[in-house]
């Protein structure tokens, strides 16, 4: 019940071909492969009373409802429910008389359940186990709570698989071997703490903390309790089988005992067998020749035993047969079975479910699958593998190839779950423990998918644009270094021609300067030569004063005329306008377009200012008053529009 989290009544069993149990259990159906419990529930959670399977069917009844279950592609059972039970199917119904005969003592114990196989009856009791008998009604094997049974109470008996017997009860299940190769021979809190064990004479003797006692080897006898006097010639002459000395000074190729090199204790057999106990399994060496063999091991995690930490821990009686003091209880080994039925029991276990969880949903794959594929962010993966109930070894072991070399410890559940793998491939082996032999291997493959964004088509994307933002960073590198280059040329150009340009503005410069050094001159040179004539004039008009009427009229009028002429001659200003536009950009034209009206004389005047002369300078060039230049430049003012803040001088110069 603790094993497979369901009600601990079962009243009916059914066993498949592969080993697989069938159980009908009040809360629902279950099945057990030898590894792994599963329940499955009617859809009113009603109970199931009956079970049989047939050509891959299971088919139940309970009380209101008849159905069959089929497995779907992922290894699920599915219910259906049927109006009545196909006629072929015979669902188990024990006979109301007594099939076979039986003793008085069976028939007070309310036989509940009954099965014959290989000349033998069984029969299950309401209220004291099952009795195996034969055909005459002589008991054989009486079995209780107190020897192999979970309770007394039993309600179906299966003789489906040879040699075993699996029986329903009322609280649990119970799987009785017939003929087994390691079988429990009393409690340790009945018998106490072994110490010590032979055999003699076809009866087991033992030597516990409560005393001596002894019982014969073969099935259905329990110990009964003997005299120390009769017990302890025995004993004295026992030897000690343990062998206090490392591995290696016995095995010289400890690589060949695997796990067993590490043995805590060496118990001696023979001179060519050994047996060597590591943590809760033992292997029989035989040497022969310095080659070590191994003829079997036992794995007692298998049995639901614990060898004891403290004490010895193995009896050797002969050859074949060996007492184990085990936490439980006394046990007997005889090996010649184990290696008989380890050769025989080579059934290979299988993967019987595999999901996973993606995104808080669960996802099943179907079992059969040699090859799965998960996304790169599963949560867990779930593996279960199935073993069988036709052998007791169904513990199995686990590697993780690339991640691990080690393989797990051995494990009865056949639950494997792994948890969020890297991406990449791993080979997950599972391994079963047999008695002798190579552990047989299963394998599945996992492949962890990679993120979108870590794919092959990812990468080409990835290729693409790498290869498409290279050619366009090389083509905006060479535009960019073009267009610097076409910079750095116009730069070049700008600076030619602004060197060029301050060049000419140099040479202007010097032409101008030039231009105004020769304005300057031709304009020194015409007032001096207005100055000249002034002064020659001024001469002629003292002489005549001087002489009077000695200087005749005639010439001095000629004289005076002369000079007059000189002096308006026009041909000095259109050649001092010429230089004076050149040298000043045409001032004179922009004059003029400005001021439409102005006079040739008002232009002269504006020249002589632009040149900044001053007021005497410019009344001798133009042969005036000094009063008459100021009144002219207060009347070019007015024409102007200037307003008294500006200076005439400044803005013709600006202009």
């Amino acid at each position: 019940m603790n094993d497979y989290h369901a009600s601990s009544q079962n009243r009916d069993i059914s066993i498949t071909p592969k080993g697989t149990l069938i159980i009908a259990n009040n809360t629902g159906l279950m099945t057990y492969d030898g590894n792994n419990w599963n329940l499955y529930r009617l859809p009113d959670k009603s109970e199931i009373a009956h079970v049989v399977y047939h050509n891959d069917t299971i088919f139940t009844k309970g009380e209101n409802h008849t159905g069959y279950w089929i497995k779907n592609e992922l290894g699920l059972l599915t219910y259906i429910p049927l109006e009545k039970s196909p006629s072929h199917i015979q669902f188990k119904h024990y006979p109301d008389t007594i099939p076979y005969l039986l003793p008085e003592s069976i028939l007070l114990a309310q036989p509940s359940a009954f099965a014959s196989l290989n000349g033998f009856n069984y029969t299950g009791t309401l209220t004291n186990g099952l009795y195996v008998t034969d055909q005459e009604g002589n008991i054989i094997v009486h079995e209780t709570e107190k020897s192999q049974l979970n309770d007394n109470i039993i309600y179906a008996i299966s003789t489906d698989l040879p040699g075993q017997i699996w029986i329903a009860c009322d609280n649990g299940l119970t799987a009785v071997t017939l003929d087994a190769a390691i079988r429990f021979f009393g409690r340790r809190n009945h018998l106490g703490q072994l110490s010590e064990a032979l055999l003699f004479q076809d009866d087991l003797y033992i030597h516990t903390n409560k005393g001596y006692f002894k019982r014969p080897v073969e099935v259905g006898h329990s110990f009964e309790s003997v005299p120390e006097k009769e017990a302890l010639p025995l004993f004295s002459s026992r030897p000690d089988p343990v062998v206090n000395l490392p591995v290696n000074t016995i095995f010289n190729n400890s690589a060949e005992l695997d796990i067993f090199a590490e043995a805590d204790y060496i118990y001696r057999v023979s001179d060519e067998l050994y047996w060597l106990v590591h943590e809760n399994q033992a292997g029989l060496f035989s040497l022969q020749e310095g080659t070590e063999q191994l003829k079997c091991r036992i794995l007692f995690d298998n049995y639901k035993l614990n060898l004891i930490s403290r004490g010895k821990q193995i009896m050797p009686l002969n050859d074949s047969l060996h007492i184990f003091s085990t936490i439980q209880g006394i046990v007997m080994v005889n090996t010649h079975k184990l290696i008989r039925k380890g050769i025989s029991q080579g059934i290979p276990h299988r993967f019987s479910a595999i999901s996973y969880i993606h995104e808080d949903q669960v996802k099943f794959l179907p079992p059969e699958t040699a090859k799965i594929s998960l996304p790169h962010n599963f949560q867990k993966l779930n593996v279960y593998v199935a073993s069988t109930i036709l052998t007791p070894n169904n513990q199995i072991s686990y590697q993780i190839g690339n991640m691990s070399s080690e393989w797990s410890d051995w494990q009865k559940s056949g639950h494997i779950s792994l948890l969020q793998l890297p991406e990449g491939k791993y080979e997950l082996k599972v391994r079963k423990y047999v008695p002798t032999g190579e552990f047989p291997e299963i394998s599945l493959l996992i492949e962890v998918l990679p993120p979108w964004y870590n794919t092959i088509w990812a990468y080409v994307i990835y290729v693409i644009l790498i290869w498409g933002i290279t050619q366009a960073s090389v083509s905006f590198y060479f535009s960019v270094r073009r267009r610097e280059e076409k910079r750095g040329e116009e730069i070049k150009r700008q600076e030619e021609l602004k060197k060029l340009q301050e060049l000419k503005n140099e040479i202007l410069q010097t032409e101008l300067q030039n231009k105004n050094n020769e304005l300057m001159l031709r304009t020194s040179v015409l007032a001096r030569k207005s100055q000249l004539i002034h002064t020659l004039m001024e001469e002629v008009d003292a002489q005549k004063e001087t002489l009077g009427d000695r200087y005749p009229n005639r010439l001095y009028n000629r004289l005076k005329n002369i000079l007059q002429k000189i002096l308006d001659d026009q041909s000095d200003w259109d050649a001092f306008e010429n230089y004076f536009n050149s040298a000043h950009q045409n001032f004179i034209e922009r004059l003029r377009q400005s001021y439409p009206d102005i006079t040739t004389g008002d232009i002269r005047m504006c020249c002589l200012l632009r040149m900044n002369l001053s007021t005497k300078e410019i009344a001798s060039i133009l042969n005036v008053s000094i009063r008459a230049v100021e009144l002219r430049r207060y009347r070019m003012r007015k024409r102007m529009n200037l307003n008294g803040d500006t200076n005439l001088i400044t803005f013709l110069m600006n202009f």
